[in-house]
């Protein structure tokens, strides 16, 4: 029986590959036959069984995003607010204000980190108005593509 608890402390972008070479995927039973994907929308790497076709074939077995040992790219909150200042480029609130209502911060690509990567400006906002400007982008992206 495969120890899943074992592979998933132990699973990593750089070993998945050989840990999971002789286990079972758990939709079409084919042994080892895995590969990685790159998902640059959320910097993820995870997991594809190459004879179904499944991603994240260990999902039930808390096995879906692979970590590494260093980041792909940079979103380190504190860097960006001393270049910007500490506060929500969106609504306003200082990181005191927001840590006081129990908001956290986050670090947004002025442009799609999907299309350009770090070439543009990274601003602080905080999660809610993270989350809102980030699904503006992805609205002006389907209208550009209509065009």
């Amino acid at each position: 029986m495969t120890d899943f608890e074992q592979i998933a402390a132990e699973i990593t972008r750089d070993n998945a590959l050989a840990l999971l070479e002789s286990v079972p995927c758990p939709y079409c039973a084919s042994v080892g036959r895995f590969s990685a994907f790159d998902e640059i929308a959320n910097n993820g790497v995870g997991l594809r069984c190459d004879a179904c076709g499944k991603h994240h074939p260990f999902v039930k077995q808390r096995i879906m995003w692979l970590r590494a040992n260093e980041k792909r790219r940079s979103n380190d909150i504190v860097a960006v607010a001393q270049i910007c200042g500490a506060y929500c480029y969106g609504c306003g609130a200082t990181f005191e204000e927001l840590e006081a209502l129990g908001i956290g911060f986050s670090v947004h690509h002025t442009r799609r980190f999907a299309d350009h990567g770090e070439k543009y400006a990274k601003i602080p906002y905080c999660s809610d108005c993270h989350e809102i400007a980030s699904l503006m982008q992805r609205m002006r992206q389907r209208q550009l593509r209509r065009r």
